[in-house]
């Protein structure tokens, strides 16, 4: 009975130094495993982002100073950035914009760097793609203004050039390569059965050097229209 015991004993306390040695080497494991990911949260690490859609701001200050951007068009960009691993793999990719402020530019054409938002203030950019951006001069241009007149007066009248009345001269203003183009402004009046004086209201055309039209809504006139006050007599 006495040996039975000792044995139970024995038998006992191995198991209970055995367990001890599996809580031990347990414990050690998940220090191990802590200590493992959080050294792997804090390595810096690199990721490289693409197509990332391009933004500009600073266009109304631009335009404050009689500057003009021309449209660049849908605009995307690959960038490389640097950070620890928990704030580079935490980003939202669809929330990354690259932004071109424009506010202190230039005339001219310029080869910009865009700046990422959105990627947190722990992450750097170490390399970005750069964007081709133009610049132009806003000018302000005057335009003699050109009056042709159709149609026929009423049977034994005829129209008084001499006596015509209307603003001869307009201004334009405009990035300066479309303000290149345009050389000339037309006003059309029809006397078509006329047979007395009378007053009309015309809309401008912009004429370019062989006499075509120019539709732009980049240039902006001084007056959309001019009033013609045109004189008939038998």
């Amino acid at each position: 009975m006495g040996r039975k015991n000792i044995k139970t004993i024995r038998s006992e306390k191995f198991g209970l130094i055995k367990n001890v040695l599996w809580i031990l080497l347990s414990f050690i494991i998940a220090v191990a495993l802590w200590f493992m990911g959080t050294f792997n949260d804090q390595t810096p690490v690199t990721r490289q982002l693409t197509g990332i859609p391009v933004t500009i701001v600073g266009e109304d200050v631009l335009n404050g100073k009689d500057l003009y951007l021309n449209d660049i068009g849908d605009i995307k960009v690959n960038a490389i950035i640097k950070g620890m691993s928990t704030a580079i793999f935490g980003i939202n990719t669809d929330d990354v914009v690259a932004v071109i402020d424009v506010s202190n530019c230039v005339s001219g054409d310029l080869s910009v760097y865009p700046t990422l938002q959105n990627v947190g203030s722990d992450v750097t950019t170490t390399k970005i793609d750069s964007v081709d951006i133009s610049i132009e001069k806003i000018l302000t241009k005057q335009l003699d203004v050109n009056l042709e007149i159709t149609g026929r007066p009423y049977r034994g009248y005829e129209v008084k050039h001499d006596l015509t009345e209307y603003d001869e001269s307009i201004e334009i203003k405009c990035p300066e390569s479309i303000a290149d183009i345009v050389v000339g402004a037309r006003v059309n009046v029809s006397v078509e059965g006329k047979k007395a004086m009378f007053t009309a209201t015309a809309d401008i055309e912009l004429l370019d050097a062989d006499g075509n039209v120019i539709k732009n809504d980049k240039i902006k006139l001084s007056v959309d229209n001019i009033s013609i006050t045109v004189y008939i007599s038998q």
